[in-house]
């Protein structure tokens, strides 16, 4: 399956939770999703790369509210 944003939007919007890489996704699709899955009542996972800063991941966090993970492998 290619990652794209519709993609992972869709399956969200379809209530499963997902992991995603920062890495593959812009600062404003990973914030999207993030959304997304606060309205739909998921978990989104975020492994975090180099592409995200950490005032990034707190928007992330404010937006997702308590339906985000952060992985910092």
């Amino acid at each position: 399956m290619k990652k794209t944003y519709n993609a992972i939007a869709d399956i969200i919007r379809k209530g499963a939770c997902v992991k995603i890489k920062s890495d593959d996704f812009r600062f404003s699709e990973i914030s999207g999703l993030a959304r997304i899955a606060a309205n739909n009542g998921v978990i989104i996972q975020i492994t975090v790369g180099d592409n995200i800063n950490a005032s990034e991941i707190a928007d992330i966090a404010a937006v997702a509210r308590q339906h985000v993970m952060f992985d910092y492998q």
